[in-house]
This record gives C-alpha cells, structure tokens and sequence, in this order.
C-alpha cells in the first residue's frame, strides 16, 4: 500500500541518514512483485559520509 511504502521510505532515510549524508528528497522506495516473490527497492542518492560520532562516557563520582 501507498502508506506502507511511504513508512518504509521515513524508516530507511532515518537509519542511512545516520551513517551517510544522503539527498532525503531523491529518495525513491518502490515495490514490485514477479511470479516468485516481490522485491523492494530503494535509490538512495548518498551525498557524503557522516562524521563518526564520539561516545560520551559519563565519569563516575568516587566516593
């Protein structure tokens, strides 16, 4: 369904967006089914890679 596809496109830009700099409105989700099974597929325009982000480790107070 057209609403399915669309929440599956929000969820995918989401997750890759953290990783990659992606172009989120060239994003295109599509779907299509043959006589064996059906294949979701994404283009995905990556514009760059994201900058690693450091882990905050909290200090623990000593007593």
């Amino acid at each position: 369904s057209p609403q399915l596809l669309q929440t599956l496109k929000d969820e995918l830009i989401a997750v890759i967006s953290k990783h990659v700099e992606i172009d989120r409105e060239g994003v295109e989700v599509t779907f299509t089914r043959d006589k064996r099974c059906g294949r979701l597929i994404a283009d995905i325009p990556l514009l760059g890679a994201r900058e690693p982000r450091k882990r905050r480790r909290k200090k623990r107070a000593k007593a």
